[in-house]
């Protein structure tokens, strides 16, 4: 019966130890302010519980004496925690790239802040500085390991120190810095060089129908469209392609800005105060747009400032913008949206009231050319400070806050409107890089591009060139062309498709043609040369055809040939003043070749000087044409014994050479008037 007994008492022993060391455990919950701690007898905390993507901080708060602890909560996104009579306290924080903790007293007014990706961390004056600092604008244009490389060159310069002694002061009267006038003041000194000047753009590319300063590059390949951004430019274009029956092809599509990278500290503090000359770009992901046929197509691009072209692409590509400039001040505050497309988030029920409602007003200010950075982050602030409630319910769209409950996220995103609210009084705060300037300075664009075997052109259409002969004398030739017109005019009077194909034949007749394609030249011209035939009627046809044959547009010619002496011709076209070289003494002569009225030929020939000036008595000469192989030669009879081989003669003619009966140059003939 003893041993029962005994046996008994240890039970019910063991079983007080338990159920006491149980009930302690437990999480403290006390709402609205989802507080998570337990208290043990020596003043510590034990472990709050963890979920999936949360980690455990442990840490110390260093505060003036006359401020209690135990008065103090540590807000993370994922709740508010205890601080213990010693300062120190553990939280839980989700494992973002920008970790925030803040220390709120008992008003609910920030005391101390920290930006650490570390397990242990101690906020102080000095870590509230950085985070002030850290959390501006302009931090969501830099990665956090960049960020903090910034904020220890930051540390070294006088400004930053004396806003930290500021910070400091402020913090021992128990007064939150983001509410204190001089801690502004001093921000704003430390902030205080010019922000992005959006003209530092350079062009790389040039579409030659237009000249804006900010243009986009399109080439063509294996049957498709590849649109590009500007070299520079870190704003959105709205881009829609139709075909020539002015259908759409593609919808509203949205060409990204490209990114901005920095091989040096030095190159991502200059970009962030205006100095884009030690920056690298990053280009975007460029459109790929196939195209089933080689034909015309019209490119629009929407800017976001303006309406006029094309509204509804315009209006959407002002919303990427926006969107993009919300990424930046979200991330500058820690705060990651997920992956999906601006259009998914204006959608998202319980943020549409939010996005919405700031893309309206701010794009009816970009439409107007009035939208500045400071505008911008103004309305952001103020519509993010009125919209909490939907923010903290819409956590699924977030990413890096797993496990958070809507009302600790509420609370955490309350206190990082506070930061908002401070930076409102810094100008030089609401640097967020050149994207707002770089949207006032993309137009709209309307161009047409036309695939021709392959390779792209201003969109053209032939028209037939003035002074074409429509009737010629045989053997006389034709110069026949076509000008290029283009589709849409351009700003400049001389762009043409150079270098675009135009395919030449007779169609009818049995003339023949110098070449069968010509490029459209310099001057917009496609030119070739008609010789005629026997046949009277002759028609020529001129062409743009695509890489299968089929032909887009054409123009024809129809030029009659009329047939008379040849020989009289010649003869007539020879008459005039002729040079004269004899090679063998390298002598110089002047020639005269004159008709009589039956069509018989004279001449006269005499030495001359270099100027030209007569140096003998003229002798008179009898020139004669005959016809050798099918070609008309001229005999000018200086030589006077027999005749010697010459050059057949083009028509009209120009030059020739007489030669020796062994090959070698004798006379050189050259018509001068």
């Amino acid at each position: 019966m003893n041993a029962l007994r005994i046996l008994f008492f240890i039970s019910m022993v063991a079983c007080v130890f338990s159920c006491s060391d149980s009930d302690d455990s437990q999480p403290v919950i006390n709402d609205p302010d989802s507080s998570v701690g337990t208290k043990d007898p020596n003043g510590g905390t034990s472990d709050p519980p963890l979920t999936p993507g949360q980690s455990l901080v442990t840490g110390l708060v260093e505060l003036p004496e006359s401020i209690n602890p135990e008065s103090l909560k540590i807000v993370s996104p994922a709740g508010s925690y205890e601080v213990n009579n010693d300062g120190t306290f553990k939280a839980i924080v989700t494992e973002n790239s920008k970790q925030v903790l803040m220390v709120e007293d008992q008003d609910g007014d920030i005391l101390l802040a920290s930006i650490s990706n570390s397990s242990q961390d101690t906020l102080n004056a000095k870590t509230t500085t950085r985070a002030i600092v850290g959390l501006a604008p302009w931090s969501g244009l830099v990665e956090n390991d960049e960020l903090e490389i910034i904020l220890d060159e930051f540390e070294k310069t006088p400004q930053y120190k004396s806003l930290e002694n500021v910070v400091e002061n402020v913090i021992r009267k128990g007064i939150s810095p983001l509410d204190d006038s001089e801690v502004i003041e001093m921000l704003g000194n430390l902030f205080s060089q010019a922000p992005i000047d959006s003209r530092l753009t350079s062009r790389i590319f040039s579409i030659p129908e237009v000249d804006n300063i900010v243009e986009p590059n399109i080439s063509y390949s294996n049957g498709s469209f590849t649109i590009s951004n500007d070299g520079t430019t870190t704003a959105v274009w709205g881009v829609e392609v139709f075909d020539k029956n002015k259908e759409s092809l593609t919808g509203r599509l949205m060409l990204e800005g490209n990114k901005v990278m920095f091989p040096s500290l030095t190159s991502i503090w200059k970009f962030i105060t205006g100095d884009l000359l030690d920056a690298v770009f990053e280009r975007s992901e460029s459109l790929v747009v196939p195209v089933i046929i080689e034909d015309k197509y019209e490119i629009q691009f929407g800017s976001p400032t303006r309406l006029s072209l094309n509204p509804a692409l315009s209006f959407e590509a002002a919303r990427f913008n926006i969107y993009n400039s919300y990424q930046t001040v979200f991330s500058a505050l820690g705060i990651k949206l997920k992956g999906l497309s601006p259009s998914e988030y204006f959608e998202q029920g319980c943020l549409n009231d939010f996005f919405d409602a700031t893309t309206k007003s701010l794009v009816d200010l970009l439409t107007k050319r009035e939208l500045t950075a400071e505008i911008f982050l103004s309305q952001f602030s103020t519509l993010f400070s009125g919209s909490i409630g939907s923010l903290a319910e819409c956590s699924s769209i977030f990413d890096d806050f797993d496990g958070s409950t809507p009302s600790s996220l509420d609370k955490y995103l309350k206190n990082l409107a506070k930061f908002l609210n401070a930076y409102e009084k810094v100008e030089a705060a609401f640097i967020t890089g050149k994207l707002i300037g770089d949207m006032l300075v993309l137009s709209d664009i309307q161009i047409c591009r036309q695939v021709i075997n392959g390779k792209i052109y201003p969109c053209f259409t032939l028209s037939k060139g003035g002074n074409v002969p429509t009737e010629i004398n045989s053997p006389n030739k034709a110069e026949l062309y076509v000008e290029a017109e283009l589709d849409i005019l351009p700003e400049e009077s001389d762009v043409f498709p150079i270098g675009a194909p135009i395919a030449w034949e007779v169609i009818e007749g049995d003339g023949t043609l110098n070449k069968n394609s010509s490029p459209i030249d310099n001057l917009g011209k496609s030119v070739i040369i008609f010789s005629p035939g026997k046949a009277e009627k002759n028609i020529i046809l001129a062409s743009v055809k695509d890489k299968d044959g089929n032909m887009k547009d054409q123009i024809e010619f129809e030029v009659t040939a009329k047939f008379i002496d040849s020989l009289a011709l010649y003869k007539e076209a020879i008459v005039g003043t002729w040079d004269v070289i004899a090679h063998s003494t390298n002598s110089k002569y002047r020639m005269i070749i004159g008709q009589y009225n039956d069509n018989s030929l004279y001449g006269k020939y005499w030495a001359v000087d270099n100027d030209g000036n007569q140096l003998s008595y003229g002798y008179n000469i009898s020139p004669s044409i005959y016809i050798e192989n099918e070609r008309y030669h001229l005999q000018t009879g200086i030589y006077l014994w027999g005749r010697k081989p010459t050059d057949p003669l083009t028509y009209p003619p120009t030059e020739f050479n007489e030669y020796h009966e062994d090959g070698k140059l004798y006379f050189s003939y050259k018509k001068i008037e």
